[in-house]
C-alpha cells in the first residue's frame, strides 16, 4: 500500500513536465494509466488487510465467513484486480516510452522500464526469479525516475 501511495504524485508529476512536444500524449496516458492501477492497487491491499485485521480479532460467524467469500468472487474486486494489473504494467511502459520521445529520460532507462514492467507481467509464468528480477529493474528505474523528477523540480524552484 506504501509503494501506492508513495508512486502516486510522482506519476502524476511528469504530465506537467512534458506539457507540449513529442511524446506529451504518451506520458498523459501512461500518468493516467499508472495512477488509476496505483489506487486500484491500494483499495485491493485495504480489503485484504481489513480482511485480515478482522479475521485476526477473534471467532468469526459463518455469516462472516460467507460474507467474506462472497467479497473475493465480487465483480467490483475482480475489475479491480483487472485495473490494478494491467493498468501498472502497461501504464508503465506507456509512460516510459512516452518520456523516452519527449527526451526527458534517456531511450536506454525506457526501454530497460517499459522491458522491466511489461516482462515483470509475462514473467511470473516463468518463474518467481525471473519475475523479481524484472520488478527489481523496475523498481532501479522507478527510483531513477525519482530522482530525475526531483532534479526537475529544484530546476523550476525560484533561486533566491
Amino acid at each position: 500500500m506504501l509503494t501506492a501511495v508513495l508512486q502516486q504524485s510522482g506519476v502524476r508529476a511528469w504530465p506537467a513536465l512534458v506539457p507540449v512536444g513529442t511524446g506529451r500524449r504518451l506520458v498523459a496516458v501512461g500518468s493516467s494509466t499508472t495512477a488509476t492501477a496505483l489506487v486500484a492497487i491500494f483499495g485491493f491491499a485495504l480489503f485484504h488487510a481489513a480482511t485480515v485485521d478482522i479475521i485476526g480479532s477473534g471467532p468469526l460467524s459463518p455469516d462472516l465467513i460467507n460474507s467474506f467469500v462472497r467479497a473475493e468472487d465480487s465483480v467490483a474486486l475482480s475489475i479491480t484486480v483487472a485495473v490494478a494489473l494491467l493498468g501498472f504494467h502497461v501504464g508503465w511502459a506507456l509512460l516510459l516510452i512516452g518520456l523516452g520521445f519527449a527526451k526527458r529520460v534517456p531511450w536506454p532507462v525506457a526501454f530497460v522500464g517499459s522491458g522491466a514492467a511489461l516482462g515483470s507481467f509475462v514473467a511470473g509464468a516463468i518463474g518467481g526469479a525471473a519475475e523479481a528480477a524484472a520488478f527489481v529493474a523496475l523498481a532501479g528505474v522507478i527510483g531513477w525516475l525519482g530522482m530525475q523528477l526531483s532534479r526537475s523540480a529544484q530546476a523550476l524552484e525560484p533561486s533566491g
